[in-house]
């Protein structure tokens, strides 16, 4: 009987689970759940990107259209009425940004690089940008020279901005003034091609040009000081031109090439511009060099401002660097690494001169504190250094500081002092 019952069990059981009405496992829901979600993610990734795609070819169209418009509206004014240079408006979300030049038939490059820079009509470069757009619309037009009288005895000027690589510099104002010819005032922006021509101007040796340029965060400079200024003659019937250097200032700080090491606060470095001519400066360790040019040539650097601190006095070579545009540099500057034993807890230690260049003028200076093991680790320039610390000199005479021999790897020097016994250490 109990056989029977449960074989009859287990046929039940069976059966159940054939029944064509049984719901679905909890694994199969999950794995039926995760590929619904990720057909859906997948399907919803690309629906969104056709109408990212749709809207922007939609919003290409209308810049086009602006962009159209704002050359139809300059042909309306006509070249007599438009302002040479750069303007910047906003239309229907978009930013607009139009440049104005004259130039002459067959002039393939720009006013400041021709050599004869014509005024036969006005080449116009409209840019549209924002709202969807990835990259700006661009049109580019010319309009006819509505034939302005003239004397036939004007002068032209053209300014050039460029930067350190001689590359345009955009959105520069050029201002001009003229304290006896008040008509050649002008103030414009530069364009793409960082140029402005401005024709028609009366002869006068009192124009002053000036460049300056906006922008948030950065600042500009020239290659040399006053450089944003330059007196122009404008002379009848002939092209005066003038350039100026301009680019996004560099900054420098120095440090020790090995963190462990410190500059001591007291040190200066000496550095310069690799340029036959380039004079030596120096600067405080604990300053930062600001508004800099970055020159394309290169700089050299080392620490001290003794000449027996030259790192070339010893058979090896400063630090080469180079400057960044608009960034802050970081130097490492050859140093010899000293590390100072034997110091009371919290110790100081004075630190002299004792080279031969005497033009140096390098007061006593301290370092330190110790810590609580009696040990310090500074950074110095090379050369002959004297130490003391409570009135007592190192054990042993310290020998001048020099660079590792080449290919060697820079080990510290070690200045014993016996101010500390191993008994009295915590």
């Amino acid at each position: 009987m109990t056989d029977e019952v449960t074989k009859s069990g287990r046929l039940s059981l069976l059966g159940a689970r054939k029944r064509p009405d049984a719901g679905f496992t909890l694994i199969e829901v999950l794995v039926a759940l995760g590929i619904f979600i990720a057909v859906s993610a997948a399907t919803i990734t690309i629906l969104l990107m056709a109408l990212a795609t749709v809207r922007e070819n939609s919003d290409r169209v209308l810049a086009a259209n602006v962009a159209r418009s704002h050359v139809e509206q300059l042909k309306v004014l006509g070249s007599s009425n438009i302002s040479i240079g750069l303007s910047e408006s906003v239309d229907s979300g978009f930013t607009v940004r139009t440049t104005t030049n004259w130039v002459g038939v067959d002039q393939k490059v720009s006013a400041c690089s021709a050599s004869e820079p014509g005024q036969d009509y006005l080449r116009v470069n409209v840019e549209v940008s924002g709202r969807t757009l990835g990259a700006a619309q661009v049109i580019d037009a010319v309009i006819n020279s509505d034939g302005a009288p003239r004397t036939g005895l004007e002068g032209a000027v053209t300014a050039q901005v460029g930067d350190q690589y001689a590359r345009p510099v955009t959105d520069v104002t050029v201002t001009g003034l003229d304290t006896s010819h008040p008509e050649n005032n002008f103030q414009v922006l530069t364009g793409n091609d960082g140029c402005v021509f401005l024709p028609n101007l009366a002869p006068s040796g009192t124009l002053y040009i000036s460049i300056e340029k906006s922008q948030p965060g950065v600042t500009y400079v020239t290659r040399a000081a006053g450089g944003e200024t330059s007196q122009i003659q404008i002379n009848s019937q002939e092209v005066s031109r003038a350039t100026f250097e301009y680019a996004p200032a560099a900054s420098i700080v120095f440090q020790s090439l090995d963190a462990s090491y410190q500059l001591p606060a007291a040190l200066s470095v000496t550095w310069q511009e690799l340029i036959t001519g380039a004079e030596s400066r120096q600067t405080p360790v604990v300053e930062t060099v600001s508004g800099i040019w970055p020159a394309t040539g290169g700089f050299q650097a080392w620490l001290g401002n003794c000449s027996d601190q030259d790192p070339r006095e010893f058979g090896s070579q400063p630090t080469d660097f180079g400057l960044i545009s608009g960034s802050l540099v970081s130097v490492g500057v050859p140093s010899a690494y000293v590390r100072f034993e034997g110091l009371s807890p919290e110790g100081i230690v004075e630190v002299s001169y004792a080279g031969s260049d005497g033009s140096c003028d390098l007061p006593a200076f301290t370092v330190g504190p110790a810590d609580e093991e009696g040990t310090l680790e500074i950074a110095l320039p090379f050369g002959a250094w004297d130490f003391v610390s409570e009135d007592e000199d190192p054990i042993a005479p310290v020998d001048p500081l020099a660079p590792p021999e080449p290919g060697q790897i820079a080990v510290p020097v070690v200045v014993a002092f016996a101010l500390t016994t191993p008994e009295e250490l915590p």
